[in-house]
């Protein structure tokens, strides 16, 4: 995801449409220190003497506070400490293209400021490009970062023993809505084992017991409020509320739209027992857990181990037939699953580019919006063999 050398970390990250606001994956540069790359288009509207719009984007780095940093400012001084320079390349290809670099004033960062970047004109983006962001002063802590696996096997007893605990509504204190399917969890295993959901949570125990300690009257002042304006609650929020008033052990109820509730049932499996069962990319009716989709879970809540399972395991499951496609549709959008399906496409490229998925690519290149760097990366790579 992130190369280091020396002091310096970089992290890039592809955007394939300039019209879409994009993320990229969390990284961090410190353990707890945790960022994001942000693009976003911005189109203004003609002014009264111009009939043209002036359509420009911004490019960001934003920081993901940890909880030090959400109770104290002072904590906000490691990031500080940083230099960063936020840029984007005008091309996929590596060492080619122009650099247009900005620096960050770091020391700006704080709980009331989390994103800082710059804004650009979109005409002068190309079809494909790369946000990126460059460190120094970055602490040796980060670069000795492992994900660690256990050096034994996990009995099969304790292993059944947690995952019972999964899904347990009579044990259960957090209520995840996951596209409309109930899935219940217990907080503080959650805490114990992902450094996201210990931020997320704590903050809303906060505010939770901030709501709790008010008069006990707002209920109905906020009912009143919302129907005198004439808001509706959607059946669904009505059903979550009566679910919460029946379980009164139930004191956080989280909705998870952009993912499979099979897939998000697996990433808490492993963090309830260390384990992940992936299912097999090619039977489409169980592909809720790929390691495709377990890799995109494990980025978006921050489980650095998970990830790497789910990134080792795609690697291994690479083949002549399905890589090509992989790397021009999915890999390219993770610098370091890119670069493990990229030297197998090069490794076995006599055999790959007589893949169907080859073919499909070069039948159909405008479907790949970074294929014309890849390509040329391919290429580059050949003639060095």
């Amino acid at each position: 995801m992130a190369t280091r050398t020396s002091t310096i970390l970089t992290f890039e990250f592809g955007v394939s449409d300039s019209s879409k606001k994009t993320w990229s994956p969390p990284f961090a540069t410190s353990p707890g220190r945790f960022w994001q790359l942000h693009y976003r288009a911005i189109s203004s509207k003609k002014s009264q003497h111009s009939q043209d719009s002036h359509d420009n984007c911004t490019i960001a780095l934003a920081a993901i506070p940890n909880e030090q940093e959400v109770q104290l400012p002072a904590a906000w001084t490691e990031r500080n400490k940083l230099t960063g320079t936020l840029y984007y390349k005008e091309n996929a290809l590596i060492g080619f293209g122009k650099i247009i670099p900005q620096p960050i004033q770091m020391d700006r960062y704080s709980l009331e400021l989390r994103a800082l970047g710059f804004s650009h004109p979109r005409s002068e983006l190309p079809e494909g490009f790369i946000i990126g962001v460059q460190f120094s002063n970055v602490q040796d802590t980060c670069k000795s970062m492992k994900y660690p696996f256990p050096t034994k096997p996990i009995p099969s007893s304790l292993v059944d023993a947690w995952a019972a605990e999964l899904n347990k509504q009579s044990t259960a204190d957090v209520q995840f809505v996951v596209q409309e399917q109930a899935i219940y969890a217990n907080s503080s295993i959650l805490c114990q084992r992902s450094e996201y959901f210990r931020n997320f949570l704590r903050s809303k125990w906060a505010e939770s017991n901030s709501f709790d300690n008010s008069n006990n009257n707002d209920n109905n002042a906020i009912v009143n409020t919302i129907n005198n304006n004439g808001f509706v609650i959607f059946q669904q929020q009505q059903q979550q509320l009566q679910s919460i008033s029946q379980n009164p052990q139930i004191k956080c109820t989280i909705q998870i739209p952009d993912f499979h509730p099979a897939t998000f049932a697996e990433m808490l499996r492993f963090l309830y027992t260390d384990q992940v069962n992936f299912d097999d990319d090619t039977n489409q009716e169980s592909s809720a857990r790929t390691a495709l989709a377990i890799l995109e879970i494990s980025d978006k809540y921050l489980i650095g181990e998970l990830r790497q399972r789910a990134k080792e395991r795609i690697i291994s499951s690479l083949t002549a037939e399905n890589s090509a496609e992989f790397l021009f549709a999915q890999a390219w959008k993770w610098p370091d699953v890119k670069k493990g399906v990229f030297d197998y496409v090069v490794r076995n490229f006599n055999d790959v580019r007589k893949s169907e998925g080859f073919q499909r690519i070069r039948s159909n290149f405008d479907a790949y919006p970074m294929a014309t760097g890849l390509f040329a990366d391919i290429l580059n790579a050949l003639s060095l063999v």
